[in-house]
């Protein structure tokens, strides 16, 4: 999934939940924008695949958390 990739991929440059934080200065919230990222691939799949009544109602919840 999306966020999954991105999460990947940042910790191949050495942009890990820790290093994050310490450039933040606070809790980075990896986890949290990992997951939404998710969510959007989610609906973004169902956009392709033509079932966008499905998606509509999915982005809808999605934005309402």
């Amino acid at each position: 999934m999306l966020g999954d990739k991105v999460a990947q991929a940042l910790t191949m440059v050495g942009a890990n939940e820790k290093s994050v934080s310490k450039w933040l200065g606070r809790p980075c919230k990896c986890k949290i924008r990992q997951e939404k990222l998710n969510q959007l691939d989610t609906w973004a799949r169902r956009v392709i695949s033509g079932k966008v009544a499905l998606a509509k109602d999915y982005l809808e919840d999605l934005l309402n958390q």
